[in-house]
């Protein structure tokens, strides 16, 4: 937690690395590893992109990296709402 909390900006394939970086107010790419054929459909790694508002990287290079690390810090890093009391209240009135 203390790399996500000091960087700029976390590379990392979808899952919850990059939902941990957006709770920390951090930009995030996302990159689609070609070998991790049973991960993420393309399809799916582009809805979770666009909830992070982050650029994907697919061919993955030093210099794609690169470039999508300059295209997040220009996206604004999405706010979600805290769901702990609104889940707290449904339990409470089931």
């Amino acid at each position: 937690y203390n790399i996500i909390a000091g960087a700029e900006v976390v590379v990392s394939p979808p899952g919850g690395t990059p939902l941990e970086a957006v709770a920390y107010g951090k930009h995030v790419v996302i990159v689609k590893y070609p070998e991790w054929t049973k991960a993420a459909s393309r399809d799916e790694i582009k809805l979770f992109a666009q909830k992070l508002n982050a650029p994907i990287v697919w061919d993955v290079s030093s210099s794609n990296i690169e470039s999508a690390v300059m295209e997040a810090e220009k996206r604004e890093i999405p706010k979600f709402r805290d769901g702990k009391k609104a889940l707290a209240d449904t339990i409470i009135n089931l």
